[in-house]
C-alpha cells in the first residue's frame, strides 16, 4: 500500500518539476530567440549602411572620373581648335606627338581626330586614314551630339575592352 501511495506522489512531483523547469526555461529560450533576431536585424542594418557608404564612394569616384574626362576632352578640343585657327594643318605631324603625350599622361589608350568624312587625320595609334564613318559613335556625333559614351567596350582592333568617350567640337 505504501508503494501505491508513493507512486502517485512521485508522479505528481515529476509533473510539478517538469512544469517548473518548463516555466523557467521557456522565458529564457524566448529571450535568446528575441536577442538573436535583434542581432540579425542590427547586422542587416549595419550591412545596409556599409553598402550605402560604398555606393556613395563609388558614385563620387565615377562622377569625378566623368568630370575629368569632360575636362580632358574639352581641353584637347580647345588645343586642336587653336591649332587649326593658327593656320597649322590638322595632321599626324602637327598633333600626333601632342596626342601621344596626352595618352601617356592620362593613361588613355587612344586619342584621334577625324575629318568630316570619318577618316582619321591624327592620332596615337598611327591609324591615319582609317575610316570610322560607319561606326555608330561617329554617326551619332555627325547627327549633332556633342559627346557619345559607348555602352559597350571599344572595338578598335587592339583587343582591349575599355569604355570610350567620343567627342565632337
Amino acid at each position: 500500500m505504501q508503494d501505491e501511495t508513493r507512486e502517485p506522489r512521485l508522479s505528481r512531483l515529476r509533473t510539478r518539476l517538469g512544469i517548473a523547469l518548463l516555466a523557467a526555461f521557456v522565458p529564457i529560450f524566448l529571450l535568446i530567440v528575441l536577442a538573436h533576431r535583434e542581432e540579425l536585424s542590427d547586422r542587416r542594418e549595419s550591412r545596409i549602411q556599409s553598402l550605402e557608404a560604398i555606393n556613395q564612394t563609388i558614385a563620387a569616384s565615377l562622377d569625378g572620373f566623368a568630370r575629368d574626362l569632360a575636362t580632358f576632352s574639352q581641353s584637347a578640343g580647345i588645343t586642336v581648335a587653336l591649332t587649326a585657327d593658327g593656320g597649322a594643318a590638322l595632321n599626324q605631324n602637327t598633333l600626333g606627338p601632342y596626342f601621344v603625350q596626352l595618352a601617356q599622361t592620362y593613361g588613355v589608350r587612344s586619342i584621334f581626330i577625324t575629318g568630316e568624312d570619318g577618316r582619321v587625320l591624327a592620332g596615337t595609334a598611327g591609324n591615319v586614314g582609317f575610316d570610322v564613318s560607319a561606326r555608330p559613335y561617329f554617326q551619332e556625333l555627325r547627327a549633332g551630339k556633342d559627346q557619345v559614351w559607348s555602352g559597350a567596350p571599344c572595338r578598335s582592333g587592339v583587343g582591349a575592352n575599355d569604355a570610350c568617350l567620343r567627342s565632337s567640337r
